[in-house]
């Protein structure tokens, strides 16, 4: 039968076994590697070869196997200008990095090559080195690693200040003496022109429990913006929003927001039905029995004009535009 195939489906055929025996990443979990092999790796001259040795760290280090023997070896290739390389130095880096002494030493001499890093003309590189450089937990460290959250907070890139929140996180959770400094990095934050920056930063702002005083000057544009955060963001600005507004408005009076819901809802429906109703006494609505209060000195309201404002509403239209993220509203007019 194989005979009969044609020539192009009998070659494919030939070909399959070699293509799913092609080595991939999944071998680095499957097989196993020489300790002498792989430091020659991490010493070879050419980056694919730093990153395969890099790759049977990783793989060993997560079966639970004790490589901090390799911890020299790693340290001298992280000034490398491979991102792919540093990625996975940096996470071997972050998770021995207070291991014992001699880890500890080595990860004080590299502290200079992160600090390079965030000066770097890549954004992905300073985004990476700040994550890196936050991500160690030696307590020496802790003043360098504010230094550089509060540089990143400045940087041009939205991309390196959303770091930046993160990394302010991960420093004020370490040190509870960091806090006064993390928090007024997040308050300058609140007042970045990017969302992708305003949403994290309002979300750490929630996640530090800073005092809602600090909020004031930028209640009204969270409000605003709401609606262009990230899904995860929306959720718990929504629950700092809402807990600010309990606790600084005034409480409506009694029966009142209900007398001006049912009203605009009233008139919602006369509107769209084309029908409009009379125009309402100072008993039917509130706003005009408040301004009419104290007798007859009170400024009167005119009587609603039902054709205006027909005219006024369909004058102009809503017309939304989807965003990426999300909705974007804008006015014309028809």
């Amino acid at each position: 039968m194989a005979s009969s195939l044609p020539p192009s489906l009998t070659n494919l055929a030939s070909s399959l076994p070699s293509a799913i025996s092609l080595p991939t990443d999944l071998r680095y979990f499957e097989d196993s590697a020489t300790p002498s092999s792989i430091r020659g790796m991490l010493e070879s001259p050419s980056v694919p070869g730093k990153i395969k040795g890099a790759k049977w760290l990783l793989a060993m280090l997560s079966k639970g196997i004790d490589v901090s023997g390799f911890f020299n070896s790693c340290v001298l290739q992280i000034t490398t200008t491979s991102i792919t390389l540093k990625k996975l130095l940096y996470l071997y880096l972050s998770h021995y990095a207070d291991f014992n002494s001699t880890t500890r030493e080595l990860t004080l001499l590299s502290i200079n090559t992160f600090q390079k890093d965030l000066s770097s003309p890549s954004v992905a590189v300073r985004g990476l080195s700040l994550r890196a450089l936050t991500d160690l937990t030696l307590p020496s460290i802790i003043q360098i690693q504010l230094l550089s959250v509060k540089k990143a907070s400045r940087d041009s890139e939205a991309y390196v200040r959303k770091c930046a929140v993160s990394a302010a996180l991960k420093v004020a959770g370490r040190a509870e003496q960091a806090k006064p400094q993390v928090t007024e990095i997040i308050i300058s934050l609140l007042s970045d022109p990017s969302t992708a920056v305003l949403g994290p930063a309002a979300v750490a702002f929630s996640e530090l429990k800073i005092d809602l005083d600090r909020l004031h000057p930028h209640y009204r544009r969270l409000v605003g913006l709401l609606c262009d955060f990230d899904e995860w963001s929306q959720c718990i600005v929504l629950g700092l929003l809402g807990t600010y507004a309990r606790m600084f408005f005034k409480r409506p009076i009694e029966g009142r927001a209900h007398a001006i819901d049912s009203s605009k809802r009233d008139f919602l429906k006369s509107t769209m039905s084309g029908t409009f109703p009379p125009p309402s006494s100072s008993a039917d609505d509130p706003a005009r029995e408040e301004n009419n209060e104290g007798g007859g000195g009170g400024v009167q309201l005119p009587p609603r004009d039902p054709e205006r404002i027909r005219v006024q509403r369909k004058g102009r239209r809503r017309v939304i535009k989807k965003a990426f993220y999300s909705d974007e509203e804008d006015e014309s007019t028809e």
